[in-house]
């Protein structure tokens, strides 16, 4: 705990322990800098990895809320990079892409993932007045069966 103390009381944070874990707030730090930085700098000190899942408080309106909800969506990342293997790295849920939906996105997470991933395709096809839509011969999203898919898309 002393060197999670000592690099949020450097930063200006603070730091805590809950539930056998230790809690960082870094204020004035992206969510993905704080996670790298946290498990970078508290890998050395403890001289172990140290796995870091990060989320950003935002609400000036409902700070405590917005706390409470940043810590549990770091807490879904971190058993998330648990799971993948991922020790000794940090990452937040933007970063984890389409696994960081299942962790605690809403509707607007889901658009700005969709955005930027199939955005850049989506303005394509509207530049040209076609259609692109991804090959699901055998399934789709609403029938719950996914057949493995390409990378391809097929243009109408």
């Amino acid at each position: 705990m002393l060197p999670a103390s000592q690099l949020a009381n450097r930063l200006g944070g603070l730091a805590g322990e809950q539930a056998g874990q230790i809690a960082v707030i870094l204020p004035g730090m992206a969510a993905a800098d704080a996670a790298t930085l946290v498990s970078a700098e508290l890998g050395t000190a403890v001289r172990a990895p140290v796995t870091a899942g990060a989320a950003a408080a935002h609400g000036a309106t409902a700070p405590t809320q917005s706390t409470v909800e940043a810590y549990w969506e770091a807490h879904a990342c971190l058993s998330a990079l648990r799971a993948l293997g991922q020790h000794g790295s940090g990452a937040t849920a933007a970063g984890l892409g389409f696994l960081g939906l299942l962790l605690g996105g809403g509707p607007e997470r889901v658009a700005t993932f969709v955005d930027s991933t199939l955005g850049p395709m989506l303005a394509y096809d509207a530049a040209r007045r076609t259609i692109c839509s991804p090959p699901w011969p055998h399934g789709s999203p609403t029938t719950g069966r996914w057949p493995r898919l390409s990378a391809s898309c097929m243009c109408t």
